[in-house]
């Protein structure tokens, strides 16, 4: 018999309540705390698909990082049910991957994004925070259309890393890491362009620099000009020294 927050009741079986739940959930108005459900209800415990749809709908509502935390947080106040806390925080993970695109703010691993900083056919390539080695670093992301990302993506995205990698040039952004994130999602970290701008609020921040398409011609002397051009050729030499050709110039 159930009775206690939503009153006595005749017996159900797991699948039953679980389906009333899942009900109530979806025709509530606020959003669900799952720690006062318990706090009312006790015996919800005892029940385990009862609270991974209470879970569920409550971590479906985060970001990723907030959800990582706050499952971390249930299975440690709910040891009973910590693996079912597990399960549901995957499967939110996987959603959230499959759904939704990148946003600022968003942790992938160890890193942090704070703005994209330009797409291409490949992927994105972002402005990240490694909270590990305390920088800033341009973090390309693969843009695919399948959730999960195929072995020919992964393939191409390591095969960039490692010939990029074996270039040692000052006008060729360094290698630092490549990869996957746990979701599967290939990426490659790689040296941010960028000065130091110290503030206040954030002591490590950077000024990335202007891409070439926002230079006014009238506003870059010849002699700039030619110290741009002559940059990007000696990188693009060295690129071709090694066999290396960017298909996008």
């Amino acid at each position: 018999m159930v009775s206690g927050w939503f009153g006595p009741c005749t017996p159900i079986d797991e699948d039953q309540l679980a389906d009333l739940l899942a009900a109530w959930v979806h025709a509530a108005t606020c959003e669900l705390d799952f720690s006062l459900v318990v706090t009312q209800w006790p015996a919800i415990l005892e029940h385990p698909q009862a609270c991974r749809v209470l879970i569920m709908e409550e971590l479906a509502a985060l970001r990723a990082a907030e959800l990582t935390r706050r499952a971390s947080d249930l299975a440690a106040a709910y040891p009973t049910i910590g693996a079912h806390v597990e399960a549901v925080r995957e499967l939110c993970l996987a959603m959230a991957s499959a759904d939704a695109p990148p946003r600022d703010g968003d942790e992938l691993g160890k890193y942090r994004l704070h703005h994209i900083l330009g797409v291409g056919s490949f992927g994105e390539v972002w402005q990240a925070f490694d909270s590990e080695l305390g920088r800033y670093v341009a973090l390309k992301l693969l843009r695919d259309g399948d959730a999960k990302p195929s072995d020919e993506s992964v393939r191409r995205v390591m095969a960039e890393a490692r010939a990029a990698a074996a270039i040692e040039h000052p006008h060729i952004v360094r290698i630092h890491a490549a990869g996957r994130f746990e979701d599967g999602r290939p990426y490659i970290d790689t040296q941010l362009v960028a000065d130091p701008c110290p503030s206040e609020a954030d002591p490590l921040a950077v000024a990335v620099g202007v891409p070439l398409d926002r230079y006014s011609p009238q506003r870059v002397s010849v002699r700039r000009s030619v110290e741009l051009m002559q940059g990007i050729a000696r990188g693009i030499a060295a690129a071709h020294a090694r066999g290396i050709v960017h298909r996008d110039i």
